[in-house]
Parts: C-alpha cells; sequence; structure tokens
C-alpha cells in the first residue's frame, strides 16, 4: 500500500469494523489490518500458489479466504502470470504499458482461474465496510460485480490507472464516474513515479 492507510483512517475519522480484500497476494498487510483495529477480514486471491502461501501463513478464526478472483461476469478466465516479484503483478487482463514500464517483469506462463461476483460471494456483506483491490488493472470489473456489497462498504482503498498499464483496464477517471454513482469520492491519489501508468487511490462514501 503507497498511501499509509493509518494516516487516511485518522484524518477521515473512519474505523473500519471489516476489510474484504480482492488481490491479496500472501494477505501482507494482515498484521497492519490487525493494528487498525480490524477484525473480520476476507481475502480473495485467484492464484493457486499464492493462496496457499497465505492460508499457510495465517491462523485467525475471523478470516475468511476464497480461491477466486471477482468480476463482473461469472466464469472461468485465463490470467497472465509472471514468476518475477512473486507472481505480484499477475493479471485478467493482457499486459500492455506494463512491459515498457516493468521489463523486468516477463509474463510467460498462464493459469484458468475461476471468476466470481464480489454480491455472489457466501460472506456476510454486512460485516465489512473497507475494500481494498489489488487486483492488477480489473478493478472496474470488480466494482461492476460489487453493487450489493458497495452498500455497506464506507472506504475503498485501491490500485488505478492512468493509462493502459493492462489493455482494457478502466483509467481513474472511469473509477471515479463508476464509484461516483455508488456515492463514493475520491479524496486521496498517490502516483509513485511519473514514468508509471498506476499508483494507489482512497475513495470515501460521502
Amino acid at each position: 500500500m503507497l498511501i499509509p492507510l493509518q494516516d487516511i483512517l485518522k484524518k477521515y475519522e473512519i474505523e473500519p469494523k471489516g476489510i474484504i480484500h480482492c488481490g491479496s497476494h500472501w494477505a501482507e498487510e494482515y498484521e497492519d489490518y490487525k493494528k487498525y483495529g480490524i477484525v473480520d477480514m476476507v481475502w480473495i486471491e485467484p492464484c493457486k500458489e499464492a493462496f496457499d502461501i497465505m492460508v499457510n501463513r495465517i491462523n485467525d478464526d475471523n478470516c475468511v479466504f476464497i480461491n477466486v478472483a471477482c468480476g463482473s461476469e461469472e466464469g472461468e478466465m485465463p490470467m497472465y502470470v509472471s514468476h518475477q516479484n512473486q507472481g505480484q503483478s499477475n493479471s485478467l487482463l493482457e499486459p500492455k504499458l506494463h512491459l515498457r514500464q516493468h521489463p523486468e517483469v516477463v509474463f510467460d506462463d498462464a493459469e484458468a482461474v475461476k471468476v466470481v461476483r464480489l454480491d455472489n460471494l457466501p460472506i456476510e456483506k454486512e460485516k465489512y465496510d473497507m475494500l481494498a483491490m489489488d487486483v492488477q488493472g480489473f478493478e472496474g470489473e470488480v466494482l461492476k460485480g460489487a453493487t450489493e456489497t458497495l452498500k455497506h462498504i464506507k472506504l475503498i482503498y485501491t490500485e488505478v490507472n492512468r493509462g493502459q498499464t493492462y489493455s482494457g483496464n478502466m483509467e481513474i477517471e472511469e473509477i471515479d464516474s463508476l464509484l461516483g454513482v455508488q456515492g463514493f469520492k475520491r479524496v486521496e491519489t498517490f502516483w509513485p513515479s511519473p514514468n508509471w501508468t498506476w499508483g494507489d487511490a482512497i475513495y470515501i462514501k460521502i
């Protein structure tokens, strides 16, 4: 996470009780979430290897682990896989500008993953008021499948794009519009490099 979550929670006086984290990788944020008082957590990770590592790392009865991708249409999709940087660049979208910006990350493998609408996951949605997304350009598709879930969400922490980092990814203005209809406003944005088309953003329900 590029924007310190602790600072955001303090600044906007938000105390989340539960979080849904899409694209959780190894759930590296687990200890931070606990430190900030978040009890209930849903960790969603489509890559089987990363999912298995995550489940073996965390022993917490308040955590739910789900081995799927979230999107707007259900079914099976191929995931573009890189074995560099621990697979953190894996995406359901074909890499585009990412190839030029990060030539050290080579996508030379694929994995078939199950895609489910976030609204259709068997979780108690009212327990979760924060959503985090690190889904490599697939953010728009996750949100389009989360209309009911978003009714319970107060804060969204997500990766965003200002270009075609991955082919067909929604760009930040499109995410603004999509979430605006759901009552959210972008309040923080951070781009780690002027040469990169990806960064992080915070949306809160107004």
